[in-house]
């Protein structure tokens, strides 16, 4: 698995196994050393796209790296969010918005953190991100890979887990498919919408050990809902700030 010889794939190879390797053996020490060691990371799921760009007829290929999950919290820390996945540790460059449209013909349509995605714990993990956009080229089409369908970012000393990655395809007749990874080239029409909803970080300690003021900021952020402020951190609804907008 580790020590492939040619022929055999290695596709994502510092991504995933790599992912996998050093989450496993975090995993193993945080029983023992739990303070040195941060919760589960996101791990990268989402699609590759290409075709023939309809400005310059060009052949294009693009990774979704825009939607980039969150990172596990620390004894004292929150995880960070917009993360790579732990085999990367932040270094995967990301283009911003504007840049990606000019390279790539399609509209970025929504691009923000998700409610409820943190791992919940005394100190939580860092959101996941909700991605969306559509194409434009008359023949687009796309290869979903990654992980993190399945297993969620673990937490560590009583802290939850985050999220799970999530992908959705909404054609341009309004019909909603879910995309698995690892599936075999899918081809898309003009006006068909991808939507990729990115795991959060793993929490870290009891969530209800979580100071007053930290959910206060977080419900007022949106990146924690009312109800999982009640349900998760034991907060009762007039302690906490109005619904932001």
């Amino acid at each position: 698995m580790v020590n492939p010889r040619p022929p055999a794939p290695v596709t994502l190879s510092t991504l995933t196994p790599a992912g996998e390797i050093i989450a496993a053996v975090f995993k193993a020490l945080s029983a023992t050393a739990p303070a040195a060691l941060p919760a589960g990371f996101s791990r990268f799921c989402g699609p590759s796209f290409f075709g023939v760009d309809p400005r310059n007829q060009e052949f294009y290929v693009g990774f979704a790296f825009c939607a980039l999950g969150g990172g596990g919290a620390m004894k004292g820390i929150d995880g960070a969010p917009y993360m790579s996945p732990i085999s990367n540790h932040g270094g995967v460059r990301t283009p911003n918005i504007e840049a990606n449209e000019v390279q790539y013909p399609h509209l970025t349509l929504r691009h923000e953190m998700e409610p409820d995605t943190a791992g919940p714990g005394r100190w939580r993990g860092g959101p996941g991100v909700r991605y969306e956009f559509r194409v434009y080229d008359p023949e687009p089409g796309i290869v979903m890979f990654g992980d993190g369908m399945k297993v969620a970012p673990y937490g560590v000393g009583a802290g939850h887990e985050g999220s799970l990655n999530q992908a959705y395809l909404t054609t341009a007749e309004g019909e909603v498919l879910a995309l698995r990874s690892k599936a075999a080239a899918r081809a898309l029409t003009p006006g068909d919408r991808v939507t990729l909803v990115s795991s959060g970080g793993g929490g870290f300690g009891p969530p209800v050990e979580r100071s007053r003021e930290r959910v206060r900021c977080d419900v007022r952020d949106g990146l924690v809902s009312l109800e999982a402020a009640a349900s998760l951190y034991g907060f009762r609804s007039d302690d906490l700030p109005a619904e932001p907008e």
